[in-house]
């Protein structure tokens, strides 16, 4: 029992965290960006 716990925890971790960082970096900098160039270009 306790290992499917580690396990399930282990999981929600990673995907949580690949979740945040997929979040956090592309969106934030990359369409903004882009859609900044296309207004004013």
């Amino acid at each position: 029992m306790l290992d499917l716990i580690l396990y399930i925890s282990a999981s929600v971790c990673g995907v949580g965290c690949l979740g945040l960082w997929a979040l956090r970096e592309p969106p934030v900098s990359y369409p903004r960006v882009e859609w900044d160039d296309d207004v004013i270009g």
